[in-house]
């Protein structure tokens, strides 16, 4: 379990490296992400039923990918969003 935090704690550090130089990730970054399958749940909170860069809520089995830190996007969202160049204003 303390190789995973501290596996999960490395990658997180990577990524955020990345954001802070404004780049957009590479394609086998990205691909290097983990994926799961949204499983319909009454007990999950709004936030984690619905993707933060479209706003549309998961529909059962869909293709997610997950972040180091442990949030939950629509896969094609998520890989857009990586692969373009980040602006911060």
């Amino acid at each position: 379990m303390l190789r995973q935090a501290i596996e999960i704690n490395m990658q997180s550090q990577f990524y955020n490296q990345q954001l802070e130089e404004k780049e957009g990730f590479h394609e086998w970054q990205i691909d290097a992400l983990a994926e799961m399958r949204f499983r319909a749940d009454p007990a999950l909170s709004e936030e984690n039923r619905s993707c933060g860069v479209c706003l549309v809520e998961f529909s059962h089995d869909e293709q997610l990918r997950l972040l180091p830190c442990m949030h939950k996007f629509h896969k094609m969202c998520a890989d857009a969003w990586l692969g373009k160049t980040i602006i911060f204003s």
